[in-house]
C-alpha cells in the first residue's frame, strides 16, 4: 500500500493490487510513468522462485522519463532486476510470470505479450550498452524486443536486441537468441529445433 500511495494518485492507490516484498529496492523517477491496467494481482519480489534457491535482492527501478505498463496479473520473483532508463518503455501482458534472478534491462522498448513465462536466470537486453564504430560508422546499439503470447523462455536464456518471438515459442535452456522467430509452436534456438510443440500448463 505504501508503494501505491507514493507513486500513484490517491484514488488509484486505494484500489491498487500491488504487493512488494519489503526487501525489494524500488526507485521511480519523478519524470517516469507507471500504469497498472486490466486488474489482477501484481507481485514483485514476493515469490521466492522455483526451489527457493535465490538469495539476491530484487530491484525494480524506472529512471529518467521511462514508462512501465503492467496489463493485468503479474509475478516477478525474488532476485530479479528490472531497470528501465532513458526513454525506455516496458510493457508486460497479463499472466506474466518471471522466475528468480532474471534481468530485464530496457533502454528502448521491451514488450511481453500475455502469458509469457520466464525461467530463472533469464536476461532480456535491448541494448549493447554503448555504440561501436565500424569503418567510422556508428552502429545501432538499441533495438526493441517483442516476446509473443504464451512464449516460454527456458532458464538461463538470453534474449538480445531486435529479437521478435512469435506466439507459443519455446526457447531451450541456456540459449542465446539474437535472431527473430516468426513461426508459432516451435522450440527455437536461432533455428527451428522442433515444431508442433506447446507449453503444457
Amino acid at each position: 500500500m505504501a508503494f501505491c500511495l507514493r507513486y500513484l494518485p490517491f484514488s488509484e492507490a486505494l484500489h491498487c493490487p500491488v504487493k512488494i516484498h519489503y526487501k525489494t529496492k524500488v526507485y521511480i523517477s519523478k519524470h517516469a510513468k507507471i500504469q497498472f491496467c486490466g486488474g489482477g494481482e501484481i507481485k514483485i519480489g514476493v515469490h521466492p522462485g522455483s526451489y527457493g534457491v535465490n538469495h539476491r535482492k530484487t530491484r525494480f527501478c524506472i529512471y529518467d522519463d521511462s514508462e512501465v505498463i503492467i496489463n493485468g496479473d503479474c509475478c516477478i520473483s525474488r532476485g530479479t532486476n528490472i531497470f528501465v532508463r532513458y526513454h525506455g518503455k516496458l510493457s508486460i501482458g497479463s499472466g506474466f510470470f518471471c522466475n528468480a534472478d532474471c534481468n530485464i534491462l530496457v533502454n528502448k522498448e521491451v514488450v511481453f505479450a500475455p502469458h509469457a513465462l520466464l525461467g530463472w536466470g533469464v536476461t532480456v537486453l535491448d541494448s549493447d550498452g554503448h555504440a561501436a564504430l565500424t569503418d567510422g560508422v556508428e552502429s545501432c546499439y538499441e533495438k526493441p524486443i517483442n516476446i509473443g503470447a504464451h512464449c516460454w523462455l527456458g532458464a538461463n536464456t538470453t534474449i538480445l536486441k531486435g529479437v521478435t518471438l512469435a506466439a507459443n515459442t519455446i526457447v531451450p535452456y541456456g540459449a542465446v537468441i539474437h535472431k527473430s522467430n516468426v513461426e508459432e509452436c516451435v522450440v527455437f534456438a536461432n533455428k527451428v529445433l522442433k515444431r508442433n510443440t506447446i507449453r503444457n500448463d
